[in-house]
This record gives structure tokens, sequence and C-alpha cells, in this order.
């Protein structure tokens, strides 16, 4: 398993630093089957609007499948749910990987979730919340569809 915390690069550097990031990746092959995990914590208001079914204590979370498909994939799209229409991707980087792992068909999974908006806390100390409270529903994911 590989954790990778990528800055919001620009253009050109953003493609260059996914690519990078795919390599080390294929170079850690192994026989087991690789799926990208790909968080992305938004704080668009249109992100916001479209959650009806958020609480302040439960962030929703959002899931797409992208490049191929496995049993796996699936198994973690079917926790979530699926992102609103209006979800606009505005991080270079983020936007880059999934094009790439679309052209090779890299089984991966975008979990997509709102941060930051908690009066009174950093938008850092929020964000971490938010990655830990993912990480709990991906656990129970595992654990139920196990």
């Amino acid at each position: 398993m590989s954790i990778f915390v990528v800055p919001d690069y620009k253009p050109p550097l953003a493609a260059c630093v996914m690519n990078e990031v795919l390599e080390l990746i294929s170079a850690e092959s192994t026989s087991t089957e690789r799926v990208l995990i790909v968080p992305f914590i938004t704080r668009s208001s249109s992100y916001h609007h479209g959650m009806e079914h958020a609480t302040k204590a439960s962030p929703v979370l959002h899931g797409a499948e992208i490049g191929a498909t496995t049993d796996f994939t699936h198994l973690l799209v079917d926790g979530t749910t699926k992102p609103p229409t209006s979800l606009q991707i505005r991080s270079e980087p983020i936007v880059c990987l999934l094009e790439m792992v679309r052209v090779l068909k890299m089984s991966t999974v975008l979990l997509v979730t709102s941060g930051g908006q908690q009066q009174g806390k950093s938008s850092t100390v929020s964000d971490l919340e938010v990655i830990l409270s993912t990480l709990l529903i991906l656990i129970e994911l595992f654990l139920t569809g196990i």
C-alpha cells in the first residue's frame, strides 16, 4: 500500500507529477491487482447544495469508478452515493490523474466529500477530520462487504 499526498500543482507541473506517481505505482508491481483510491475533499458551494442527506456528524461520501472495474471497486462504490452532476473538480493534479488512469485503464475509485466548512477550526484540522471519517466509512464498507 502506498499513500501519496500531492499539493495543488498547476499545469504543466501537475501532469508531470501525476505521471511520476503512476510510474512509482507501476514500479511496485506485484502479482496482486492494483486499485487506486483517490480521495478528494471539496469546498465547492455547488457541491454542498447537492448534499441533502449530509449531517455535521457524518459527511456524505460519493464514489465513482474510473478505468477498469473490479469486484473490489464495485464493493467500494456500492457503499457510496453517486456524485452530484454539478460536481466539477478544479484540482489540476486530480484531473490529470483521472485522465491518465482512464487512458491506462487502471482500476480507480474516486471518493469525494466536503471539508473545511466548520467555523472555528482551521481547514487543515477540518480536512483531517473528514479524511478520518472517510477512512472509517471505508473500513465499515470493507467489514460489511466481506
